[in-house]
């Protein structure tokens, strides 16, 4: 087991504001559904290359770093996007 322990003293905070903030922006310019406009922004502000989704259209690129890829489209069509 590793190191890492959580201090349960401790006070910790995830700023889900700014996590919000870039989802609603990427409802309204994409047109995503509320959780997945979540989902793609948690993944940016963790800067995440892939995001793998069955329901986002696949090889979508977000942010000119995200690419969505869906698990379950044939290979060929991973390959092309």
């Amino acid at each position: 087991m590793s190191g890492f322990k959580i201090d349960p003293e401790a006070t910790y905070f995830i700023d889900t504001n700014i996590w919000l903030l870039k989802a609603s922006q990427i409802r309204d310019i994409h047109n995503f559904s509320f959780w997945d406009s979540i989902v793609a922004a948690s993944a940016l502000d963790c800067d995440a290359n892939y995001l793998i989704s069955e329901d986002m259209q696949n090889g979508f690129l977000l942010g000119d770093r995200l690419k969505i890829v869906n698990p379950f489209a044939s290979i060929t069509t991973i390959r092309k996007a």
